[in-house]
């Protein structure tokens, strides 16, 4: 948890050398902070992020970069609780002003706590984990305030199958 911590106060920095014009020829939004909640198929869980992004481009071709850290905690066959952290980095393309339809490619790096109760004791298993997954969205703008259904396919460093994610991110922009 305190990784987490650590990495939001990190992001909320960033985010202000981010209101520099040299990193973004729309001026008119120089970064945005977002909070987010999705829902994991394979674990069967909902997991919730929060992340910063940087705008550049112009006004109907917008392209951004994002960090984020999320957490989510799951039961599933094998353990009786999987808790799991992460932080991601991630690119966007997309074409639009009110509306604007977005594809991204984005790495995860985290670790996963399996926790599991027998005869009494609890015992934990940690392992660490990497993915890549594309992204397909759609932004709709209201003024500063911006929502954003996404959809996610996992491709990880774990013996399972790839897996889907859908969500919503809501973000502010400034």
């Amino acid at each position: 948890m305190k990784h987490i911590f650590l990495l939001c106060i990190f992001f909320l920095s960033f985010s202000s050398l981010a209101n520099n014009e040299e990193w973004s020829s729309d001026t008119s939004v120089s970064a945005n902070v977002y909070v987010g909640t999705y829902y994991n198929e394979a674990l069967d869980d909902i997991g919730f992020e929060l992340g910063v992004g940087i705008p550049f481009g112009y006004q109907y071709i917008q392209q951004q970069v994002k960090f984020s850290v999320s957490i989510h905690e799951a039961r599933s066959d094998y353990y009786n609780n999987d808790f799991y952290e992460s932080v991601s980095a991630s690119y966007h393309v997309g074409i639009g002003d009110i509306l604007m339809p977005q594809f991204g490619i984005g790495l995860m790096l985290g670790n996963t706590m399996h926790c599991d109760e027998e005869d009494d004791l609890f015992t934990c298993n940690e392992d660490y984990i990497a993915a890549i997954y594309p992204e397909a969205s759609v932004t709709l703008k209201l003024g500063n305030l911006h929502f954003v259904p996404f959809v996610r396919r996992y491709f990880d460093t774990t013996e399972s199958d790839a897996s889907n994610s859908v969500g919503l991110m809501i973000q502010l922009s400034f």
